[in-house]
Parts: C-alpha cells; structure tokens; sequence
C-alpha cells in the first residue's frame, strides 16, 4: 500500500506543476497572446482533463495490483501451516474426537 501512496503522491506532484504551467499558459492568453481566450481555454482544460483521466486509470491499475499482491500475501500466510495427508482414509466422523 506504501507503494501506491508512493505513486499517488508523485502523480499530485506532477498535477501541481502542470497547475502552474496551465496558469501561466492563461495569464500569457489574458494578456493578448494567441487568438481567442475562450477557445484556448477550453483546449487545454480539455487537454488537462484527459491526462488526469489517463492518470486515474494508472492508479486504479495501481491499486488493483496491490490489492492483488496483498490478497496473495494474506492467503499464503493463512495457508503456510496447513498440512496434507496423503493416503490417509478420510474419518466420516461427526466430531474431531472420533
């Protein structure tokens, strides 16, 4: 689970320096630079949201990976002291004792 906070955190990091970059990119456009504001807005809001999009799906892939190591890890652990009987007749017992 450390891991995928590892990587959550290191994606919020890339997203904080693509914020900025968004921001002067609209301070440029308020400006007077490339054509009309709206338009360019939209474009690279659009743009931002596809790659949180992409972004997103690499951590739920993440996450499912994790969770799927952790299943493995918890099902080996609660399976490391079973034991197998091999040609041993099965009881048909009601009660451990008989």
């Amino acid at each position: 689970m450390n891991n995928v906070k590892a990587v959550v955190d290191k994606q919020l990091g890339q997203k904080d320096k693509e914020l900025e970059e968004l921001s002067t990119k609209v301070n440029e456009i308020i400006e007077g630079e490339e054509g009309e504001w709206t338009e360019v807005v939209k474009r690279q809001v659009n743009e931002s949201l596809e790659l949180v999009s992409d972004n997103i799906e690499v951590v739920q892939y993440n996450i499912r990976d994790t969770k799927a190591e952790a299943d493995e890890q918890r099902d080996r652990k609660r399976r490391r002291n079973n034991v197998i009987l091999y040609n041993v007749a099965e009881s048909f017992g009601s009660r451990a004792e008989e």
